[in-house]
């Protein structure tokens, strides 16, 4: 199963506050079983550690925070189709 993990940094490498900006939010797509597999993977190929607690959603959908170093990002872990709507 494919999903999609939007990655938000809520601060940098230093642990300043990012400010809201096109480069804050970036985007990937993660094969996994299913979303704790996709969320487990993706961190451990960041070299980060979530804290906190998981949202779960119905639907295969998940929130959590994580970081690395002084770096904190939220997650957002969505299921994506390999369909293509066309109109």
């Amino acid at each position: 199963m494919r999903f999609r993990i939007e990655q938000t940094y809520l601060t940098d490498d230093k642990g300043v506050v990012v400010p809201p900006s096109s480069d804050r939010v970036r985007f990937h797509i993660r094969e996994a079983d299913d979303v704790d597999s996709a969320l487990a993977s993706f961190v451990e190929a960041e070299h980060g550690e979530v804290v906190g607690d998981i949202a779960r959603f119905p639907g295969f959908q998940l929130v959590a925070t994580a970081k690395r170093q002084k770096a904190v990002y939220t997650l957002h872990v969505d299921p994506v189709t390999e369909q293509f709507v066309r109109g």
